[in-house]
């Protein structure tokens, strides 16, 4: 059984999509039917090994904070779609968020506070300016025209991920629209500028970092309440089924 986290604590778990693959026929047993039905649904293989892998690798992590069998884990949804614990957990204070792009999937998991954590894989955009335009309003973009040509591709992700965590944690999801939050889209700074909607209004009540993952990956992590402690964990999967961990060393992303 995996302690919880305690309450000024977010546990942080980053698991390989690919590596974990090996375990597809097995982590797809633990799914619920609704759940290898949206698998089905998937145009490509690809993209449904991804979600299975990811969802099978949730439910193995639940698991083991619960200390009950992965497949017996039952989920409810809230109105965008936020899957939340269900059933006699879903009483308990334990919340959770995944995001997956490229080859990495992210897991955040905290007591007591909403949570929203996302990630993308950094890549050219030709229509940089149009998509800056429908997502940044005029001071996020005038951040993001600051940053010289090479750098601009990432500096929208970054402002991305950091938008999607906190729509994420709030339960709106993109349907509330990126332009609802404005953030800083400077390279090492999560901090939310504004929000203007709903229970979201203020940004006092809510804590928005970066996740260092490198290059090739921008993250964000929002949970609701004051600054705490983030512990990073990796997920390994070994050939009997358990899921193996070690401590990552812990990079804190620097206060806003």
């Amino acid at each position: 059984m995996t302690v919880l986290p305690g309450p000024h604590e977010l546990h942080l778990w980053h698991a390989s999509l690919r590596s974990a693959g090996a375990q597809l026929a097995r982590l797809e047993r633990t799914l619920a039917r609704d759940e290898r039905e949206r698998a089905r649904r998937f145009a490509s293989p690809h993209d449904r090994r991804r979600f299975v892998v990811a969802r099978g690798l949730l439910r193995e992590l639940l698991g083991r904070y619960l200390d009950r069998d992965p497949a017996s884990v039952a989920f409810a949804y809230g109105p965008a779609g936020k899957p939340r614990l269900g059933g006699a957990a879903g009483a308990g204070a334990l919340r959770f968020n995944l995001a997956h792009s490229g080859a990495v999937v992210l897991y955040a998991f905290a007591v007591g506070r909403r949570v929203g954590i996302d990630v993308e894989e950094v890549r050219p955009l030709g229509d940089l300016d149009v998509l800056s335009r429908s997502v940044f309003s005029s001071r996020e973009r005038a951040q993001l025209e600051a940053h010289p040509p090479s750098r601009r591709s990432r500096a929208f992700f970054d402002g991305w991920v950091r938008k999607e965590a906190v729509l994420k944690a709030s339960g709106h999801g993109l349907g509330a629209g990126p332009s609802a939050i404005e953030v800083s889209l400077a390279r090492r700074d999560g901090s939310l500028l504004r929000t203007v909607y709903g229970e979201v209004r203020t940004r006092a009540g809510w804590t928005l970092r970066s996740v260092p993952m490198g290059p090739r990956y921008a993250a964000a992590v929002a949970v609701e309440g004051p600054e705490l402690r983030i512990d990073r964990r990796r997920v390994g999967v070994t050939t009997d089924g358990l899921i193996g961990r070690r401590r990552v060393p812990r990079r804190s992303p620097p206060h806003a």
